[in-house]
C-alpha cells in the first residue's frame, strides 16, 4: 500500500527517528549482578545435593575407619561351686581374658572393601560437582540471554511507541491514512505483550539459577557478563580421552573393585579365627591362685561362606558389564554432545559473523533508500522486523551454544567454559 499523500520534509526525519533500531549494547550491570565465578561459587557451597553426597562420602570415610577396628577383647568374672550347703568355702573364681585373632587376612580385606566403597562414594561425589557446574554454566547462559532479550523487547517497546505518535501526528496532518494508526497500535501492542514474556523468562531463569543453592527468592538482580559465543570444542580423540578419565567412569571401576574385594573377603571368611583366653583362679578351698588357658577353634561343618562367595562373585560380574555398558553409553553421548557442541557454535558464528551483518546491512540499505524517496514506510517497518528477529536468533544461537558446549564438559568431566572472557574463565 502507497501513502495517498507524499511525506512532507518535516514529518520524515520524525519517522525516521522513530524507526531507528541502533545495536543492542551489553545491558549495564547491576548493583545487584552476579557473575559466573559467583554462581559457580554458591553452588559448591550451597548446594543440597552436593551436601548430601558430601555427607555420603563422610559416613563411608567413618566405615573405612572402622573396617580397621581389631575386635575388642573379652573380659569374663566366673564363679562356680558355690551355694547350698557348701557356701562360699570350696568355691572357685576365675578372671579371665579372650581375644579373637582374626586370620588370613580378614581385617585387610575387610578394610579395603570399605577403602573402594569410599573411593567410590568420593569420585561420585566428584561427578556431581562437574555436573552441577556444568549447570550452573547452562543456567546462567539461559539468564544472560533471557536479559538480552528483555532489553531488545524494551528497545522494541520504545520505537514502536515513537512510532506510534509519529503515525498518529502524520494521520492528524492528513500526511498518511488513517487505518495506519491501527497498524502502529498493533505494533506497539505487540511489542507490550512480548516484553512481558521477556521479563517473565528473565524472571524463571533467575529463579532457576538460584534454585541449584537452594535459594529462593534469589538475591541478586541480574547475572553479569557477556554473552560471548564460546570456542569450538576439543578433538574426538580428546574427548574420548577425557571421558575415560573421567570421575563418573572411575566411579564405576571403584565399584567393580569394591566387589573384587568382597568377593576376596568372602574367601577368607572360610578360614576359622582363633580365640585365647588366659586368667587366673581362685581356689577358695586351700587358697591357691592358679592359671587358666583355652584356645578356641570354629569348626567349618555347616557354613563355609558358599552362599556369600557366589554371590559377591556374581555382584562383582554385574558391576564389570554394568561399568562396561556406562563406558560405552558415556562415549557414545560424549560423541553426540561434542557434535551438538560443534554444530551450536558454528551456528552461532554463522547468525553473528553472516547473518546478522546482512540484515543490518539490508536495514541500513532501506533506510538509506527510503530516505531518498525509494521505499515506503512499511517496507523499512519490515526491514526493522527481520532484523529484531535475526538479532533474537543471535541471542537464541549463542545460549544454545553455551548450553551444549556445558553439555560436553559434563560428558567430559571438565570445568566448563561459561560466558565472559578468558580471564573470567
Amino acid at each position: 500500500m502507497r501513502f495517498p499523500f507524499p511525506l512532507s520534509f518535516p514529518f520524515r526525519p520524525a519517522l525516521l527517528l522513530a524507526l531507528a533500531l541502533p545495536g543492542l549494547a551489553p545491558p549495564a550491570e547491576a548493583a545487584g549482578a552476579l557473575t559466573l565465578d559467583e554462581a559457580r561459587a554458591r553452588v559448591l557451597e550451597r548446594s543440597p545435593a552436593l551436601a548430601a553426597r558430601q555427607a555420603a562420602v563422610r559416613a563411608a570415610e567413618g566405615a573405612a575407619l572402622q573396617a580397621r577396628a581389631l575386635p575388642n577383647p573379652v573380659l569374663e568374672l566366673e564363679a562356680e561351686d558355690f551355694g547350698g550347703g557348701l557356701g562360699y568355702t570350696d568355691a572357685q573364681t576365675t578372671l579371665s581374658l579372650e581375644q579373637t585373632i582374626e586370620t588370613g587376612g580378614k581385617r585387610g580385606a575387610r578394610t579395603a572393601v570399605a577403602a573402594r566403597a569410599r573411593d567410590a562414594a568420593a569420585l561420585e561425589r566428584d561427578a556431581l560437582r562437574l555436573g552441577l557446574l556444568a549447570e550452573a554454566d547452562r543456567r546462567f547462559a539461559v539468564l544472560l540471554g533471557a536479559q538480552e532479550r528483555v532489553a531488545l523487547r524494551r528497545e522494541v517497546l520504545a520505537v514502536s511507541a515513537d512510532l506510534e505518535k509519529t503515525v498518529a501526528a502524520l494521520a492528524a496532518a492528513g500526511e498518511i491514512a488513517p487505518l495506519e494508526i491501527r497498524r502502529a497500535e498493533t505494533e506497539r501492542i505487540t511489542a507490550e505483550a512480548d516484553l512481558s514474556r521477556a521479563e517473565a523468562e528473565r524472571t524463571l531463569a533467575r529463579d532457576a539459577l538460584a534454585s541449584l543453592w537452594g535459594e529462593a527468592p534469589p538475591d541478586f538482580d541480574e547475572a553479569a557478563g557477556p554473552l560471548d559465543i564460546p570456542p569450538p570444542p576439543p578433538a574426538p580423540d580428546e574427548v574420548a580421552a577425557r571421558v575415560d578419565a573421567s570421575p563418573a567412569v572411575a566411579a564405576q571401576q571403584a565399584e567393580v573393585a569394591r566387589w573384587e574385594a568382597e568377593l576376596d573377603a568372602r574367601h577368607r571368611e572360610t578360614r576359622p579365627d582363633l580365640a585365647l583366653l588366659g586368667g587366673v583362679r581362685r581356689l577358695e578351698s586351700s587358697g591357691d591362685t592358679v592359671f587358666v588357658a583355652a584356645v578356641a577353634l570354629p569348626l567349618p561343618l555347616f557354613d563355609r561362606r558358599r552362599g556369600a562367595i557366589a554371590e559377591a562373585g556374581a555382584r562383582r560380574d554385574e558391576a564389570e558389564a554394568a561399568a562396561d555398558a556406562d563406558r560405552i553409553e558415556r562415549q557414545a553421548a560424549a560423541r553426540r554432545a561434542r557434535t551438538e557442541a560443534l554444530l551450536a557454535v558454528e551456528q552461532a558464528r554463522l547468525v553473528q559473523d553472516e547473518l546478522l551483518p546482512r540484515a543490518r546491512a539490508t536495514y541500513e540499505a532501506t533506510l538509506e533508500g527510503y530516505r531518498r524517496g525509494k521505499f515506503r514506510w512499511l517496507e523499512l517497518l519490515a526491514a526493522r522486523r527481520d532484523l529484531i528477529n535475526d538479532r533474537l536468533r543471535s541471542i537464541d544461537a549463542r545460549v544454545l551454544a553455551h548450553t551444549a558446549t556445558a553439555d560436553l564438559a559434563e560428558r567430559m568431566a571438565a570445568g566448563p567454559q561459561g560466558p565472559g572472557t578468558e580471564e573470567e574463565r
